[in-house]
């Protein structure tokens, strides 16, 4: 199965993430090495921790996808970025689309851990009805959430994912056991690696491992691929697990 990420902070020189376009490289081949075909580039867009350079973001993009072009032919690369939420509607989603995952509306939005509940249940509102589908980066991060909150962002239209380190325990036992409640629930629609190195994609690898032997080969599929894949505009040639 070809699995796709749709959060990671690969582009090199504009984050925490990939400091040069050495670990940039290092950062595809981890990845490709971990079955991934389709990801997509979303650098944080945090204005007081790093500036914002649109021209530096499409340069480093396009040094990585010449780079993947030509050792890598059948993997698919996208960008957005990771647009970390300040007051109830981050002003990049209203002034530019190139933050965006998809052609739809999609948008990766994170919050401080400790933002209270009102305010992300406000964000995620006011962003529905200006038509855009926020992409709740690393749910199990936020303290104000439980299940019955996280389900009621999800019915609101909220696309739920989470860490795939989170997973195998790498955030800690609480992020784990809510992790895996939520997966139990079929709360979680995807499952990220939010990688800002090469060592993450390992354990990308493993936590898909995990899922599919703890809830099967359907479930990890949908969590690690097909869910994304069709977030992004793309489709994988699927098995017989394939819904419509």
């Amino acid at each position: 199965m070809s699995l796709a990420d749709i959060h990671c902070h690969i582009l090199y020189g504009l984050d925490d993430g990939a400091e040069n376009k050495e670990q940039m490289f290092d950062m595809l081949d981890s990845a490709y090495n971990a079955g991934i075909r389709l990801l997509c580039a979303t650098p944080h867009h945090n204005p007081d921790y790093f500036p914002y350079f649109p021209e530096k973001e499409a340069a480093a993009f396009e040094t990585l996808s010449r780079y993947a072009g030509e050792k890598y032919p059948d993997m698919i690369l996208s960008r957005g970025n990771e647009v970390f939420v300040y007051s109830d509607v981050p002003s990049i989603v209203k002034e530019s689309y190139s933050c965006l995952l998809s052609e739809k509306g999609h948008v990766l939005i994170e919050f401080s851990p400790l933002r209270s509940f009102k305010s992300i249940d406000l964000t995620v509102n006011k962003l529905t009805h200006m038509g855009f589908i926020p992409v709740m980066a690393h749910i199990e991060r936020y303290s104000a959430l439980d299940m019955k909150k996280i389900e009621g962002l999800r019915d609101m239209g909220a696309v739920i994912t989470v860490n795939s380190g989170s997973i195998c325990g790498n955030n800690g036992k609480k992020a784990m056991r809510l992790v895996h409640k939520l997966i139990k629930r079929g709360l979680i629609d995807i499952v990220a690696s939010d990688a800002h190195s090469s060592h993450a994609y390992m354990g990308f690898s493993v936590a898909y491992q995990k899922v599919r032997e703890e809830y099967g080969e359907h479930a990890a599929d949908k969590l690690f691929a097909v869910n994304a894949s069709r977030l992004l505009g793309f489709s994988f040639h699927r098995g017989p697990h394939e819904e419509s």
